[in-house]
């Protein structure tokens, strides 16, 4: 799995969109909004925004440090999930996508540096899905 963050929906769009293209599932992407955040609507070529509009936010009855002891459970580093956590309550999108060959962590890696994500990182279970 790699994980980074969006700093705008905009750009979390276009970088689901280009892990689309490049043949990753939508169903292996997930992205966690910060609370209260509306999505966009608007067209788009593969009904994007209305994907992202389905998906997870935090909310109300999220408890403080969820978001780290999930990420720390898949293998991401303590001080990275904590910083992640604190980068989603302060508004950034966090993108995972779920990976299954070193070739498509490469591929991630590459798809979100390129988009210019933030905070990139591969969990230990990118092997297996």
């Amino acid at each position: 799995m790699v994980l980074g963050i969006a700093r705008s929906e905009p750009q979390a769009a276009g970088l689901v969109a280009a892990a689309c293209d490049s043949g990753f599932s939508r169903d292996g992407i997930t992205a966690v909004f910060p609370e209260g955040d509306h999505c966009a609507t608007g067209p788009d070529a593969g009904g994007v925004h209305a994907w992202l509009a389905g998906i997870a936010r935090l909310g109300h009855g999220a408890s403080a440090g969820g978001i780290t002891r999930l990420l720390v459970d898949l293998g991401v580093g303590e001080d990275l999930a904590a910083r992640y956590e604190r980068r989603v309550r302060g508004g950034g999108i966090l993108l995972s996508i779920r990976t299954a060959s070193a070739d498509e962590v490469a591929l991630a890696e590459q798809l979100l540096g390129r988009g210019g994500a933030e905070d990139v990182c591969t969990t230990r279970d990118a092997g297996r899905r």
